[in-house]
């Protein structure tokens, strides 16, 4: 009997401590293993204020900005290629999130006009070259050096705004001479009588001509001599 009692004491204290234990495992696994009661040290991280911009901001895009970017200066009062580079870089930092593909389409763009505006210079000095050079090689001269060479070069520029410069050759005698400009109707539209011989160039003012294409003769003593067209646009 005694025996059983003490059997029974010994079972009673294993259980128990088993409890106790037990216990104290699911103590340790809810506090992510640390011994119970111990609280975690925070490390608290030092972060720096955002920096107040100057930008403007409308809407939710960048092109909502009208382009500006806090640009300085009156943007009317520029001029080809000289802003190429702002107004690409402008065009640049305003496409969808910047990415490469956007980027390299406006390197692109950039290299295009570029290339443009070197060959509209070429082409300028090769015009102003031949202008020069073509009373030498296209006059017509008399045993006694007389020029009686007429032609009519095309306007520059073409097409045109506001004015455009016409040059032409009339012999050294001559009763009357006029450049007669004619719409696509036929109607004389514009006149301008020439009274120097020789190679010379008028200018052209086009503000009073609807935009579209005219036709103009190089009239001399009423004989029409020669006809180019000239575009005029807005």
């Amino acid at each position: 009997m005694k025996h059983i009692k003490f059997y029974m004491i010994l079972m009673i204290q294993f259980a128990l401590v088993s409890l106790i234990n037990g216990q104290s495992d699911e103590k340790s696994t809810l506090n992510n293993g640390r011994p119970a009661g111990v609280v975690p040290k925070i490390n608290k991280e030092k972060v720096d204020q955002p920096v107040r911009t100057t930008d403007t901001f409308r809407g939710g895009s960048d092109a909502d900005n009208g382009g500006n970017h806090n640009l300085e200066g009156d943007v009317s009062e520029w001029t080809m290629p000289h802003d190429l580079d702002m107004l690409l870089d402008m065009m640049e930092d305003s496409s969808p999130g910047g990415d490469t593909d956007s980027k390299s389409e406006m390197q692109q763009l950039k290299n295009d006009m570029e290339e443009l505006i070197l060959q509209n210079l070429e082409m300028r000095e090769t015009l102003d070259y031949i202008i020069k050079n073509v009373s030498q090689c296209c006059d017509i001269r008399g045993p006694k050096g007389e020029n009686y060479s007429k032609f009519l070069l095309q306007s520059s520029p073409n097409p045109t705004v506001s004015n455009a410069k016409i040059s032409l050759n009339i012999p050294d005698a001559f009763s009357s001479a006029s450049i007669r400009f004619l719409d696509m109707t036929g109607k004389v539209v514009k006149s301008v009588n020439i009274s120097e011989p020789g190679f010379s160039s008028v200018d052209v003012e086009v503000d009073t001509l609807s935009p579209g294409s005219y036709i103009y003769t190089l009239i001399v003593d009423g004989q029409p001599v020669e006809s180019k067209i000239m575009n005029v646009t807005r």
